[in-house]
């Protein structure tokens, strides 16, 4: 057993082959199922029913694109610090659908920090961010302030995966 597989399967009780599947889909996800297969050494049957396993287990939640956000003309990538007037379930509700509909907003994280959510937020400008972000953020009377950061460049890890092979 690799120990990364070793790691995976005492974190979680996953087979050997198991993370090795997680491994590879991780480095390509559009890997058919018979390359996927050749790639862990079992047989494509075998692999397909491992794959639909971690599915159903919720493992493997999805197949995701990697679309450039520049290629689309969203130039602007920035981190918005939203600190709310009053913490509570309904502020909070509240904030969260607006969110949602922010067509601009990509993500949206609850934080322990003197703000209270951490918002992702793409645009092709200052103007846009402010006309379709900030400012509805902002007269939402749950919101105390925001605190706008403007992101230059970032990297990220392709897999979750990568921790847990450095251990």
């Amino acid at each position: 057993m690799t120990p990364t597989s070793q790691i995976l399967h005492d974190a979680t009780g996953l087979s050997e082959h198991e993370g090795r599947i997680l491994l590879s889909l991780a480095d390509d996800a559009r890997m058919t199922n018979a390359a996927l297969a050749e790639t862990v050494g079992i047989p494509p049957s075998t692999c397909l029913l491992r794959v639909q396993s971690l599915r159903e287990r919720e493992v493997v939640r999805g197949f995701h694109a990697h679309v450039d956000r520049r290629a689309l003309g969203l130039h602007l990538e920035v981190l918005v610090a939203v600190e709310l007037a009053e913490q509570s379930s309904e502020a909070t509700g509240r904030l969260l659908a607006t969110c949602r509909a922010l067509e601009h907003v990509m993500a949206v994280m609850q934080v322990s920090s003197d703000h209270h959510f951490l918002l992702q937020v793409y645009a092709t400008s200052t103007d846009q961010l402010l006309e379709r972000v900030i400012t509805p953020l902002e007269t939402l009377p749950q919101v105390r302030r925001t605190n706008t950061t403007i992101v230059f460049d970032h990297w990220r890890r392709q897999s979750c995966l990568a921790p847990l092979s450095a251990t």
